[in-house]
């Protein structure tokens, strides 16, 4: 499991209705851009850092989390980090990692909790 705290560049409205891009970093696991519905921006909105969880098994959320499950479809290597893209129930999720903090292969389950830090 990568537990990092990552803080929000930005929230864009994507060209799909009610669906919004948010794009944070984290200095440990580098860039993360994840598709939310309009109903959760509120959750995000007016926060600068939040605490994002990801992996392999799931996990227990708190009431306040957000919580999605889905599918990796795609690792793309550039050296010296991975680009791990997915689907959460037709979200998209896009990581870019180092390498070595990659354990997750095409096909399978990814598990991702946002907490916020108030």
């Amino acid at each position: 499991m990568i537990e990092t705290p990552v803080e929000i560049q930005k929230i864009e409205i994507t060209s799909v209705s009610e669906i919004f891009k948010i794009t944070a970093i984290s200095t440990d696991y580098l860039n993360f851009t994840i598709e939310i519905p309009e109903i959760l921006k509120e959750f995000i909105e007016g926060k600068s850092q939040l605490t994002l969880l990801l992996s392999d098994k799931p996990m227990e959320a708190k009431n306040d989390d957000i919580y999605m499950s889905g599918v990796v479809y795609k690792v793309l290597e550039i050296k010296p980090n991975v680009t791990i893209y997915g689907s959460m129930g037709g979200l998209q999720f896009r990581w870019t990692t180092p390498k070595k903090a990659n354990f997750f292969e095409p096909k399978s389950k990814i598990y991702l909790i946002l907490r916020s830090h108030e």
